[in-house]
């Protein structure tokens, strides 16, 4: 039974390319939802980052704007008011 398990465990292994820490600069013409998976999948390692006025800025968390309490009280088609 231990064996079958193990042989199990393998089947079930997917293989991805090796990560690379180009591939940590935010591309901001993504979708929302696009650069949110992308700091959950590249943290922490190897991050993400972007550059502002020159300067180079880690970015440690993000959050969905579907997870505010704002998002889930509104409807879908719903007016936003800045």
């Amino acid at each position: 039974m231990i064996i079958f398990y193990q042989y199990l465990k393998i089947c079930l292994a997917t293989y991805a390319p090796k990560l690379k820490k180009e591939e940590s600069l935010i591309n901001w013409q993504l979708d929302a939802d696009d650069i949110f998976n992308r700091i959950r999948g590249l943290t922490p390692w190897p991050g993400t980052h972007t550059f502002y006025n020159g300067k180079r800025l880690g970015i440690l968390k993000g959050k969905s704007f579907l997870e505010s309490p704002i998002a889930r009280a509104m409807s879908s088609g719903s007016p936003i008011l800045a």
